[in-house]
């Protein structure tokens, strides 16, 4: 039974290391990143505790409709709102510079000021609740446990088994083999 468990264990744990691997070598080749929303401004679809998947995209080619990430320069938290008006960047800005009006889904106006871009974090993907489960495994307590587990099936890997000693000694048998008489 003990190495039924570790054999599972190890599974999970390697599946969910390769899962890891592959989301930090996806985001380092497109520069896609997880949002996490902090407060309820795009609910319902995205309420408090959602996460999203964003690229970044030019300016150029964003549109009405796209829900953006950028980062406000009053403020730590960056801002997660759709789009609800785009022109062209102030004059001497350059062609591929946009002025964005956003607005969050569960907000009655938009955004007080525009968002003056030449580029932006455009969401792909967006789910409910898995951004809590994202927080919740950053908790040092989750760490400590998942740290004590991965620790555990290190140490079942590699603690010696009882019944292969057994299998080992000839006829199963764990008794000491007794000296031949001469």
């Amino acid at each position: 039974m003990r190495r039924g468990l570790t054999s599972t264990g190890l599974v999970v744990l390697g599946l969910a290391g390769l899962l890891v691997v592959a989301w930090y070598v996806v985001s380092f080749l497109t520069g896609a990143r997880i949002v996490v929303f902090m407060t309820g401004s795009m609910s319902p679809e995205l309420p408090t505790g959602s996460a999203a998947i964003s690229v970044p995209v030019a300016a150029t080619e964003l549109e009405i409709g796209d829900v953006v990430t950028l980062q406000r320069d009053d403020a730590t938290l960056p801002v997660t709102h759709r789009i609800t008006r785009i022109e062209q960047g102030p004059p001497g800005a350059g062609d591929g510079v946009r002025s964005l009006t956003l607005q969050g889904d569960d907000n009655p106006v938009p955004d007080q000021f525009p968002y003056v871009v030449d580029a932006a974090h455009r969401m792909v993907v967006g789910a409910p609740h898995v951004g809590a489960v994202l927080e919740d495994l950053r908790s040092p307590w989750v760490i400590m446990g998942l740290t004590a587990v991965v620790a555990a099936l290190v140490f079942s890997v590699f603690w010696p088994d009882p019944d292969d000693d057994a299998a080992d000694s000839p006829s199963g048998s764990t008794e000491a083999l007794s000296e031949p008489t001469v």
